[in-house]
């Protein structure tokens, strides 16, 4: 026996209406067939031909417009403010999860010791990958009668690089105290308003790992910028397209 008030969304079989129900990796991965069937359940089965004859996949969708839908053959009013609505808001998770992805840590150093407790209690650092940046966290206590006092307070300072900037990454071993390797790695990137620029000033940092540790950091260091230029590179060229 049919239920009075059942509505299209309601009527949906149970994995139809899960397939909208997932984040943005798994929209970005939706085929056309896929894209007809969550607005088929979503209340627009009527249109379920139109996704896939346009060829309109996740990666696709959520970049249309309401102009695009209407090109596509959408002009009853309700239906087009409904269904720009409904991209718009899976662009918002798509949106959402790349400003989440963004701030992934790839990878987490502190600064290796140098055997000196004195140093380690005037200050500590940490180094942190993610997916746009460098992250270069330093933690200051302050100082009473030229001695580090907690009591005084202290505090973290973080100098973020955009992993675009960066020009070079050498290593360095170094040996501290009773043979203890150490690595430095030492980062160039270019600095100011005109970073882009030939003339752009180029600024120096340098991180202090143990040594395997420092270099296998610094190949992780590489690989991310060269993975970030790419990107920036690939979405300057659509732009000027």
């Amino acid at each position: 026996m049919a239920c009075c008030g059942a509505g299209p969304e309601s009527a949906a079989p149970p994995q139809q209406r899960q397939v909208f129900a997932t984040g943005a990796a798994v929209i970005l991965a939706w085929a056309p067939e896929d894209v007809a069937r969550h607005f088929a359940a979503r209340g627009y089965p009527q249109y379920a031909q139109m996704w896939v004859e346009h060829d309109v996949a996740g990666r696709r969708l959520v970049h249309l417009t309401r102009a695009d839908l209407e090109i596509m053959g959408i002009h009853r009013m309700g239906d087009l403010i409904g269904l720009a609505e409904e991209v718009a808001a899976l662009r918002k998770i798509v949106e959402n999860g790349d400003r989440l992805k963004d701030r992934e840590v790839i990878e987490e150093h502190v600064r290796a010791g140098d055997g000196c407790r004195k140093a380690l209690c005037e200050q500590g650092e940490r180094y942190v990958l993610t997916k746009n940046t460098l992250q270069l966290e330093t933690y200051h206590v302050a100082r009473c009668c030229c001695v580090p006092c907690s009591c005084c307070g202290a505090e973290w300072k973080t100098d973020n690089i955009d992993l675009e900037r960066i020009v070079d990454i050498d290593t360095t071993q170094m040996v501290v105290g009773c043979c203890k390797r150490r690595c430095r790695v030492d980062v160039a990137c270019q600095a100011g308003t005109e970073a882009n620029s030939a003339e752009a000033r180029v600024a120096r940092k340098s991180l202090f790992l143990r040594f395997k540790e420092g270099l296998a950091f610094a190949a992780q260091i590489r690989a991310q910028a060269d993975e970030r230029k790419q990107v920036m590179g690939s979405w300057a060229g659509r732009q000027r397209g």
